[in-house]
Parts: C-alpha cells; sequence; structure tokens
C-alpha cells in the first residue's frame, strides 16, 4: 500500500472511529456497528492504529514506569 492510499484509509477510518464515539448515549458500539455496516474487527484494528498515531507510537503497550512518591 503506497503512502497515499494509506493516509486516505486512516482519514476514513478517523471519522469512522469519531462517529462511533458520537453515538447516542446508550447505545453499544457493536450495535452501532452493526447498523451502520462496519466490521467490527476492522473498526477495533483501526482504532488501535488510529490511537497509536495519535499518541506518537506504535508499539503495542506502554512501558511500564515507576511511582516516584512526589506529588
Amino acid at each position: 500500500m503506497d503512502q497515499i492510499t494509506h493516509d486516505v484509509r486512516t482519514a476514513q477510518w478517523a471519522e469512522i472511529v469519531r462517529s462511533c464515539h458520537e453515538r447516542p448515549a446508550g447505545q453499544s458500539a457493536k450495535k452501532w456497528l452493526d447498523e451502520n455496516g462496519i466490521n467490527e474487527k476492522q473498526y477495533y484494528y483501526w482504532q488501535r492504529r488510529i490511537r497509536n498515531l495519535v499518541a506518537g507510537t506504535t508499539s503495542k503497550s506502554l512501558p511500564a514506569t515507576r511511582p516516584t512518591g512526589e506529588v
């Protein structure tokens, strides 16, 4: 996949993720995805990728930190 295609898909999925987060109160994500014809596994895959892009990391988990005890 070339960079332009990747950027377009990322933008499309970012809009889908945003729309799902703005779904009506009380409606489950699964129900919203079903009503909008979106594959649940694809949605969570892209949600994770977008979160990693926003966080500036591509790792699957963040490194552990030690509490310093300072407030």
